[in-house]
């Protein structure tokens, strides 16, 4: 997936440097005019190093494939943050230019259908947000209508999956008798839209009336992610959450468990790949009533489906509204900043031809650099007591 975005995205920026914008420009327009140019360049330069990596690979012998594959997949990786930085720029560039040039107008639909083919929904409906409100000057030709309808029916879609449900009950109604373009997984989620609606709806309200909650910073190699934990709703969950966070239990860990478009997950092993014992498991709280929904950018406490109290240290991000796990894992908080990267942690999983999920072979998992606590209540934060079959 991340050759495929790659190649596309380098069609765009190779060649003379993106004009970017044509009308006169405040101080604003011309840092972020900077900026992507800046972006532009330094993502040029690493896909060429990419490149340069991989006819290295093709002309290898044998002997030296399996370093030379290394080093590739290590150039691959290497342009992650760069790609990041370019989709970032652009999208800020093209929301404060008052005529953006074709070559930007070009540039966001391509970074919009690779975030769909890479699942990542909630750039893909930021993005169709933007774009459907854009209108191509007078002195420029007007978009393509066949890019239009595809970014309608992406657009549409997306919505489903982050929790716009006025906006995904419109798509479904709209698509309800044309299921030719949707796969089974998509037919699934739109089929569930009043069900997810109402899920959305509790949950804004909720989060809306919630007073003096923790936040935690959790900084990885691509950004930083603010999280707001429910203290209220999963106090045992919360407190255990941030007993391990201020003792550095998370800092250089990886996200190793990412299926893309469908859960990240982290917390239990080291950049070293060695496994990290919390010591500790925590009851389960997603019986309780008043449990929190799994929904777009909902934090969770990872466990094993069929053993009751088993979560531990291993959290998860969804990067989609998902009810089938609701009653299954406890909700424990939700990103309030940096959703935007929590769906660029690079997958380590993928599903076979059979339908069942293996792992990426070679896959390099996204780092966790730091966790740190921003704010918290007015009292010491324990995990539960060890329970006597756990000090066996």
């Amino acid at each position: 997936m991340a050759c495929f975005g790659l190649a596309l995205l380098s069609v765009l920026v190779t060649g003379e440097q993106c004009p970017g914008i044509q009308a006169a420009q405040t101080d604003e327009l011309k840092q972020a005019q900077k900026e992507y140019d800046e972006a532009v360049e330094a993502f040029r330069t690493n896909t060429k190093l990419a490149s340069e990596q991989q006819i290295h690979l093709m002309m290898s012998s044998a002997k030296d494939a399996g370093g030379e594959m290394k080093k590739w997949k290590d150039a691959i990786h290497a342009t992650n943050l760069p790609r990041i930085k370019l989709e970032q720029a652009a999208i800020r560039l093209f929301v404060l230019s008052p005529n953006p040039d074709q070559t930007l107008v070009m540039l966001m639909y391509q970074i919009m259908n690779n975030a769909f083919q890479a699942r990542r929904m909630g750039v893909v409906y930021r993005i169709g947000k933007i774009l459907k409100e854009y209108k191509a000057p007078a002195d420029q030709p007007p978009v393509n209508s066949q890019h239009l309808n595809s970014a309608t029916l992406m657009t549409g879609l997306a919505a489903v999956y982050v929790g716009d449900l006025e906006l995904g009950e419109q798509f479904a109604t709209d698509f309800r008798h044309s299921h030719s373009e949707l796969d089974d997984s998509d037919f699934g989620m739109v089929s569930q839209v009043p069900y997810l609606k109402a899920n959305a709806a509790e949950e804004q309200q909720r989060n809306a009336s919630a007073k003096d909650q923790p936040r935690v910073r959790l900084q990885t190699e691509y950004g930083d992610v603010i999280v707001e934990l429910f203290e209220d709703d999963a106090p045992l969950t919360v407190n255990s959450f941030i007993y391990l966070v201020e003792r550095g239990f998370y800092d250089n860990t990886v996200f190793d468990s990412v299926l893309s478009g469908k859960i990240v997950q982290g917390g239990i092993f080291g950049t070293d790949r060695q496994p990290k014992i919390a010591g500790f498991t925590i009851p389960d709280e997603h019986h309780q009533p008043g449990a929190r929904r799994h929904v777009y950018g909902s934090l969770f406490m990872a466990k094993k489906f069929d053993e009751p109290d088993s979560a531990s240290s291993m959290f998860g991000f969804m990067p989609r509204c998902n009810a089938d796990m609701d009653g299954n894992q406890t909700v424990f908080g939700r990103v309030i900043s940096g959703m935007e990267i929590v769906e660029h942690i690079e997958p380590t999983l993928q599903i076979d031809k059979d339908g069942k999920i293996e792992q990426i072979p070679g896959a390099i998992a996204t780092t966790l650099l730091k966790a740190d606590v921003l704010n918290k209540r007015d009292h010491e934060y324990l995990p539960p007591p060890v329970r006597s079959s756990e000090r066996q």
